[in-house]
């Protein structure tokens, strides 16, 4: 799921090429490709020009700030349940804070840990993020599930008959997501593999399988290791399967967050053939690396050219395969390149046709509502601590937020989530609106009805204009055909 400042930031820079493009529409046409290159690199000078700092997400760009702070895990991995015991979560966590520890982090780690201890642990976490204003790590392996919107981690005590009991023998999430915004420390990961199928055995029936959805607040990466609703395996071998693909990708040097679970998602995906798809929520505004470039230095306007000119080749030679690999391959390489909303739509696509199921994220409305003997009351763990009204407001304004836009029935932590609609069909037609971007008068309008559809292009009006199938101009207008662009994004 990308974030907000990426997909805005591409906004901008898309804008910057179509700007330079459309300046010069007159002058070249499509089988002019030097012309178009020459505009595309117009376009790139324009958009240096009106973002120097931060035009593109770049590696060369100058080392955010939040890789220079402190860094403070907590992990917790819980095995040993009396009913339904687990076999990685212990491995994982230790497998996980050994890693932390040489990357620089102060670990916290607690194995098989019940409820009261798993509360402290939380608690000090938050009041050691509090103080140092560092960078915050929380890992939980080991059981989950969900009610009345929320997530609850299982400690190895819960005695959990009924569902009742959730409330009082297990640990709200959603206490520590507060306890972390009252900390106002400017970033926090939270990484939960705790999505494994049956928490109470035959004794508890949830209505909802896995973790319900929850949006980051600010300054976080939320991190599932399988889609909400869903579960996730334990694995075969040592380490649980999403965590054995983080433990592996979380020391690539030079690599910023983001792509770090973008590459375990596909990996995790393609494993499990589909099965398992890993889910974040982010609201990050700054890169952080586990190990950050040994030298960080602006790249120049030559190189970046040559970098888009290397990765437009490779996107050109595969954007039309049949064979998952060279999309996997390129998706791996470049995790939020300049194409790949489109790689991964393309990628989607193939999978199911060869017969991959979708995944389905859980539903944000319906029976998860809790019934009259199941009422949930504010999230507070046992024993918290009296919180000062100012900071109070400050934990409570993400989720007010939230349920301020969830309508009744509906899940009030998220605004749920929404993909791009390619069920084009011949006959269908789009009536669009000309606005002044300032006044907001409008100017006119006008139509334009699918005329065909292939497997990888929508055509407007018998060939007047041509689409990809996210919506991304191939044929303007005007008749210009366009180099592969990615303005819209898929998820």
């Amino acid at each position: 799921m990308p974030g907000a400042r990426d997909c805005g930031m591409w906004e901008a820079v898309r804008g910057c090429v179509k700007l330079a493009l459309l300046g010069a529409q007159a002058s070249f046409y499509a089988s002019d490709m030097n012309a178009i290159r020459s505009m595309l690199r117009l376009g790139l000078a324009l958009c240096l020009l009106a973002f120097p700092c931060r035009a593109f997400d770049a590696a060369g760009d100058e080392l955010s700030s939040v890789n220079n702070l402190p860094r403070v895990a907590l992990v917790i991995g819980n095995s040993r349940y009396k009913d339904t015991p687990l076999k990685n979560p212990g491995n994982d966590a230790n497998a996980i804070a050994a890693q932390l520890q040489r990357m620089g982090f102060t670990v916290t780690l607690k194995v098989d840990a019940g409820r009261q201890e798993m509360i402290e642990a939380m608690r000090a976490f938050g009041g050691s993020l509090a103080k140092s204003k560092g960078i915050g790590l929380f890992y939980f392996a080991g059981h989950g599930a969900q009610l009345a919107w929320r997530n609850y981690l299982i400690p190895v005590d819960a005695a959990v008959n009924t569902i009742d009991d959730m409330q009082s023998r297990a640990v709200d999430m959603n206490a520590l997501l507060d306890d972390l915004i009252r900390a106002r420390n400017p970033m926090n990961i939270i990484i939960l593999d705790a999505c494994r199928d049956n928490p109470f055995g035959s004794q508890v029936v949830l209505t909802q399988k896995g973790l319900s959805q929850v949006d980051a607040p600010a300054g976080t990466l939320l991190a599932y290791a399988t889609a909400p609703g869903n579960v996730a395996a334990d694995g075969t071998g040592s380490n649980g399967l999403y965590t054995e693909f983080l433990l592996k990708e979380i020391q690539a040097r030079d690599a910023k967050i983001e792509d770090i679970f973008k590459r375990v998602r596909l990996n995790v995906r393609r494993l499990s053939k589909g099965q398992q798809i890993p889910w974040e929520s982010t609201s990050l505004e700054q890169d952080f690396y586990f190990i950050p470039p040994a030298a960080a230095k602006k790249l120049a306007p030559e190189e970046l050219e040559r970098q888009f000119e290397e990765e437009l080749d490779i996107w050109t030679q595969i954007r039309a395969s049949k064979d998952p690999a060279p999309l996997e391959d390129y998706l791996r390489r470049f995790p939020s390149g300049k194409f790949s909303e489109l790689a991964q739509f393309r990628l989607d696509r193939l999978l199911a046709q060869m017969g991959e199921k979708p995944v389905e994220v859980g539903p944000s409305t319906g029976p998860a509502r809790p019934g009259p003997s199941t009422q949930m009351k504010p999230a507070s763990n046992a024993s918290a601590p009296a919180v000062p009204p100012p900071l109070r407001l400050i934990a409570a304004a993400h989720a007010a937020e939230l349920a301020s836009v969830a309508p009744p029935g509906a899940n009030p932590f998220t605004k749920g989530t929404a993909k791009a609609d390619a069920d084009y069909r011949v006959g269908d037609t789009y009536t669009y609106s000309r606005m002044d971007v300032f006044s907001k008068v409008e100017m006119g309008q006008f139509t334009e009805r699918v005329s065909d559809v292939t497997d990888d292009e929508v055509v407007y009006n018998r060939g007047r204009r041509t689409t990809d199938l996210l919506g991304n101009d191939v044929v303007d207008r005007a008749g210009n055909e366009l180099t592969p662009s990615q303005v819209y994004v898929y998820e």
